[in-house]
């Protein structure tokens, strides 16, 4: 049986085009296999297991690696290469959708496995403002649904065929961020819409115009984002004023919603270190969380970039340059009870990589960066998504590749860079 089922395989497989592809891959993707390797150093290089984080890791290598082989084996053409983009826009724009969907379920409903015998701070911490575990990662997840959307209402809006029922969809997606609590949605939000407005300056930009159904389209999305924004405005100033009413009608979960409302009231209030949204609430536990002191944006990151850098310090000279594994993630919980890491991703690179591993690093995203600019005629959605990704991402990710959609967008300009010479006839550089 095993005999018929390799013979099956090999009659199915092409080994040599198998073969082909592998060092395809090697010359293609050789910097981030240089960081595929030194992360895979840094995991066996750390002295204490970290709880779980050491397989979410080796999931990440083993995700990028096999994607960088199916991409060279797959991705042929520059053709290939923009058909496979656009297919990523449309599922990324569909399965957002569904994701704010399921979040804004989750915000307003108790799931079943949930018992009302559970305290409520546990409840709200793990269903409440954050729709799910992480919310800054699931609000930069609804961040690259939206920038799909505006993508295709300002290039491609001749291939939408159900144009208001899609820019109701972009506003649901606005709406769930909003929800979600995360400060750096919002951050991110409001520079869409700066983005937006510009492009309806005629005297700047002149080529949007000779496309009135992308003008128009593009107006219609600002004109119902500030109308959706001001209704989500009314909504968490009065709701909980109206919430157990409304458990009666919608069956919600009243003291949670409410909870989760003023959550996102103070997140958005330490935005601007001002009382943008004033919410009414009717109990005291309400009034309390409402009244909690508003803090600037980076306040709970210093203490920890600190300990980071004291931690360094504390590094021999060879730590210093190659680094000490994720051993940081034992020191940081002993000395903080609750954050395992930096936030800060150069100072995690450094702390697991040392000098050595923080440069090539950097030379990567450059190198990436570089090709972004040079081909943003055509790369400029995945340029924008890779600049957003890496902003966000830079108070949260650990490692080289952070997030999954970050290390695609890393690796993406490689490929297309070498589909470009490869039709313009001009040999590609064998590390």
């Amino acid at each position: 049986m095993v005999l018929l089922f390799s013979f099956t395989v090999y009659q199915l497989v092409n080994f040599n085009k198998i073969v082909q592809a592998l060092k395809k891959t090697t010359k293609l993707f050789f910097p981030v296999i240089l960081l595929i390797f030194i992360e895979i150093i840094a995991l066996f290089g750390t002295v204490f297991p970290f709880h779980g984080r050491s397989i979410d890791i080796i999931k990440d290598i083993i995700f990028i690696s096999v994607f960088l082989f199916l991409l060279s084996y797959n991705i042929q053409s520059k053709e290939d290469f923009r058909q496979f983009i656009e297919k990523i826009g449309k599922y990324f724009i569909l399965f957002t959708v569904v994701v704010s969907l399921l979040g804004l379920w989750k915000f307003f409903y108790s799931p079943q496995i949930i018992s009302y015998k559970y305290v409520d701070e546990i409840r709200c911490f793990k269903w409440g403002s954050s729709l799910v575990s992480d919310y800054n990662f699931f609000s930069l997840f609804l961040l690259n649904g939206l920038a799909f959307g505006l993508y295709a209402i300002l290039h491609l809006p001749e291939r939408i065929k159900y144009k208001t029922l899609f820019l109701l969809a972009l506003q649901l997606i606005i709406t769930t961020g909003v929800f979600s609590g995360s400060r750096r949605f919002l951050f991110c939000l409001g520079f869409f819409f700066i983005v937006s407005f510009l492009l309806l300056i005629p005297f700047m930009f002149k080529k949007i115009f000779s496309n009135r159904f992308t003008y128009k389209y593009l107006l219609r999305f600002l004109a119902l984002s500030l109308l959706n924004l001001a209704i989500v405005y009314s909504f968490l100033s009065y709701f909980p004023l109206i919430s157990e009413k409304a458990e009666k009608i919608f069956f919600i979960d009243a003291h949670k919603t409410s909870i989760n409302i003023v959550s996102v009231s103070s997140r958005i209030n330490s935005v601007a270190s001002f009382r943008f949204i004033k919410v009414h609430s009717i109990t005291k536990q309400l009034s309390d969380l409402n009244k909690k002191e508003i803090v600037s944006v980076t306040s709970s990151r210093k203490e920890l970039w600190v300990l980071g850098g004291k931690i360094y310090r504390e590094y021999t000279v060879l730590q210093k340059m190659f680094g000490k594994g994720f051993t940081f993630f034992e020191i940081f919980k002993k000395e903080t009870g609750r954050f395992l890491y930096p936030h800060h991703l150069f100072l995690s690179v450094l702390l697991f990589s040392g000098i050595l591993g923080l440069t090539i690093y950097i030379a990567v995203l450059l190198w990436s960066s570089m090709i972004y600019l040079f081909h943003l005629k055509n790369l400029k959605i995945l340029f924008f998504l890779f600049v957003i990704n890496f902003i966000f991402g830079f108070f949260s990710f650990t490692e080289f590749f952070g997030a999954t959609f970050y290390s695609i967008l890393m690796v993406l300009p490689l490929l297309y860079r070498y589909l470009y010479k490869y039709e313009k006839n001009i040999p590609i550089p064998v590390p």
